[in-house]
């Protein structure tokens, strides 16, 4: 194996590794689901990142050829987790079609990979790339005037995504058709292999970042909602203090009411105003 795609899949696994740990920090802060998505997505990346220098210590072309297939399941899979993830901050999405497709992906690939040989498998999966990317672009085109209210300065890092994910999927089709092997593993072309993981290293880290961004424009987009939505209750509240007020000159038999009724309101306007500091 090259020395440069050695050095390469390091550096890919060290920031695999480190979404790993954001996620995993994410999902304890917020305890949100979709970070389970990000869990499993990025542990099975870093599961791929690993699994190449298996096939550095062995020749057998059996063993050589599943760790190409299985390694491509664990990049797919966990990037199926991962483009759920980020949609699911638009749309709600089902665990059982998630689970379906990983089934559907895993088992067309194996299947294609024992009757019809490694470059059919290889080819189904640029073709799933292909409609992942597709389902990127349809969601954001179908969400994207929640998307602009929401994302906010995390935008520019989403669609960074993927552009620089069309670019990749991109390169590997042409990497496929130069009759390369999926990852260049056992190829020596150094310019090939400087584009190929350029690409799959600014992707990675891409990602890392967007799953960060996206999380603070979430907890931006709801302290502005709350601060509006108390902002218009304290607002209620201190209207019905001044009517109770106005009120008390007219309605003296109401006294002792309109008394109890503006002191609930002012504990009230109170606790608000505390929540409100709070954000």
């Amino acid at each position: 194996m090259n020395i440069l795609i050695v050095f390469s899949l390091i550096l890919l696994t060290f920031i695999r590794i480190i979404g790993l740990g954001v996620s995993i920090d994410l999902f304890f802060s917020t305890k949100h689901p979709r970070f389970r998505l990000y869990i499993v997505g990025w542990f099975l990346w870093v599961i791929s990142g690993v699994l190449p220098f298996i096939s550095d210590i062995t020749r057998d072309q059996l063993i050589l050829e599943s760790v190409l297939i299985f390694n491509n399941i664990l990049i797919l899979i966990g990037l199926l987790f991962i483009i759920y993830a980020i949609i699911s901050y638009f749309q709600q999405i089902s665990n059982v079609l998630i689970v379906g497709l990983s089934l559907f992906i895993i088992l067309t690939i194996i299947l294609l990979f024992f009757f019809l040989g490694l470059d059919f498998a290889i080819n189904f999966t640029l073709i799933i790339y292909f409609l992942f990317f597709i389902t990127v672009i349809t969601s954001s085109w179908r969400e994207w005037r929640n998307m602009r209210n929401f994302l906010g300065d995390s935008l520019k890092w989403f669609y960074g995504s993927i552009g620089f994910g069309f670019l990749y999927v991109v390169n590997v089709i042409l990497i496929t058709l130069k009759g390369y092997s999926f990852g260049l593993y056992f190829v020596d072309d150094l310019p090939a292999i400087i584009i190929y993981y350029f690409f799959g290293i600014g992707i990675t880290i891409l990602i890392a970042i967007l799953t960060i961004h996206l999380e603070h424009s979430l907890s931006y987009y709801h302290k502005f909602e709350l601060k509006d939505k108390y902002s218009h209750d304290l607002g209620n509240i201190m209207q019905i203090i001044l009517n109770a007020v106005e009120t008390q000159t007219f309605l003296k038999s109401k006294e002792q009411v309109n008394v109890q009724l503006i002191k609930r309101k002012c504990t009230e306007a109170g606790n608000l105003i505390k929540e409100i500091r709070e954000l």
